[in-house]
């Protein structure tokens, strides 16, 4: 999303397919639906807007303030969520039409999710705290807050663990009641993005240090994924957990595997990219930049890791592997080496 009022999709090698007009100014945020038919955009001109796979308009959601700075949708599709500069968190269902206007924020709300079970809402904003919401709207009776302010929310599937990411450089973790778990510490600088993996066990985030960092469910460093030249804006992980999608100022979409392996870097924007989110039922990757465009990857996961293999297969880790960890790589790759033989 651009600030010419444009998204666009892209196929894979950068060819654009159409533009998804409609928005005046600047396009702030995205997101797509599981099965990737639905893709929904915030935009600086206050409008949500609802368009199908193909590009084609559906609806457009008007009812905030001025900017809209995050966009989600639900597991099933039939409810979207915005955060606008108005601070307040609206709720729309998939006609368009406004089912709630959430209040209690006193400043821009930065960012929403929505979790699988129950739809719970959560919203994190500029004033520092971090607020729950049932489907209907309701806040829930839970306290959650840093000391600057928050640019980044998850919740869990299960809706039992809250992440958060905030200008502090903190990464913290809290039950549905509000209680603090592990702090995850790390990040040089401002955490810009986070995201959990559905089963609760991987948290990823991203920073203006330029690292991807994965954590396990009681806050401990798994591994460092570095590759970014410069900030990194926006993380994302699939259903399955096995793959991890970051956007930076390096203009650069990275994937990368749970172990923390690079597997393909997408490269097409003209300038930083602010936002990545991943549908794993079709493999699509969107990924929002400042070049005021929006591009939508067909992404084939196999082909990558066999080209992978392909390039790993002569190391003299495969030759002789003595890990767990590298075994279990060898493991991985044999199908794929022996299919190309």
């Amino acid at each position: 999303g651009g600030e010419d009022g444009t998204v666009r999709l892209w196929d894979s090698k950068g060819k654009p397919l159409y533009p998804l007009t409609g928005h005046q100014g600047f396009v702030k945020s995205v997101a797509i639906s599981t099965d990737g038919q639905t893709i929904v955009s915030g935009g600086e001109d206050g409008t949500v807007r609802l368009w199908d796979s193909k590009g084609k308009p559906l609806y457009t959601l008007t009812g905030h303030q001025g900017s809209v700075n995050s966009v989600a949708i639900s597991t099933d599709g039939q409810t979207i969520v915005s955060g606008g500069f108005d601070d307040t968190v609206r709720l729309w269902d998939s006609k368009g039409n406004e089912l709630a206007t959430l209040t209690g924020h006193q400043n821009p709300v930065n960012s929403v999710a929505i979790s699988t079970k129950d739809q719970t809402i959560v919203s994190g904003s500029s004033d520092g705290t971090v607020r729950l919401w049932d489907s209907k709207g309701n806040q829930l009776p839970t306290s959650i807050g840093h000391q600057f302010p928050i640019l980044s929310v998850a919740i869990s599937t299960d809706c039992q663990k809250i992440v958060s990411g905030s200008k502090d450089g903190a990464v913290r973790l809290w039950d549905s009641k509000g209680n603090q778990l592990p702090t995850l510490t790390g990040h040089q600088g401002a955490v810009n993005s986070v995201a959990i993996s559905i089963d609760s066990q991987t948290i990823v985030s991203g920073g203006n240090d330029g690292t991807v960092r994965l954590w396990d469910s009681k806050g401990k460093l798994l591994y460092t994924l570095t590759g970014h030249q410069g900030a990194v804006n926006s993380v994302a992980i699939s259903t399955d957990g096995q793959t991890i999608v970051s956007g930076g100022n390096d203009g650069a979409v990275r994937l990368w595997d749970s172990k923390g392996n690079q597997l393909a870097t997408l490269t097409g924007h003209q300038g930083s990219v602010k936002s990545v989110a991943i549908s794993t039922k079709n493999k699509t990757i969107v990924s929002g930049g400042s070049d005021g465009t929006v591009q939508l990857w067909d992404i084939k996961f196999e082909s990558w890791l066999k080209a992978g293999c392909e390039r790993l297969q002569d190391h003299p880790v495969f030759q002789n592997p003595q890990t767990s960890d590298e075994k279990g790589a060898k493991a991985t790759c044999e199908p794929y080496l022996r299919s190309s033989r």
